[in-house]
């Protein structure tokens, strides 16, 4: 997903328009590597919904441009289990 979108909470994967996000809080469009891009205040994270089974212990990869301008705790990539609250 580039997150180049220039409007709205929706964003759509480049290669299969049919996998879809939605930005949760706010966010502002700056200029990008290539393209636009997204600016996430902290807080903000994109929903993905259910896009596969992360069940596993064996290695995967993970890409993604980030650029940090504060040095605080958070993640790239997280599996959210509502019912047990974690």
């Amino acid at each position: 997903m580039p997150l180049d979108e220039p409007e709205g909470d929706a964003v759509t994967d480049a290669v299969d328009a049919q996998r879809r996000g939605q930005v949760k809080g706010s966010v502002k469009r700056v200029s990008g590597r290539r393209g636009g891009g997204l600016e996430f205040d902290g807080q903000t994270f994109v929903d993905l919904g259910q896009q596969g089974v992360l069940e596993s212990d064996r290695p995967f990869s993970l890409a993604a441009w980030v650029y940090p301008q504060r040095q605080e705790v958070g993640a790239l990539l997280s599996k959210m289990d509502d019912a047990k609250a974690y």
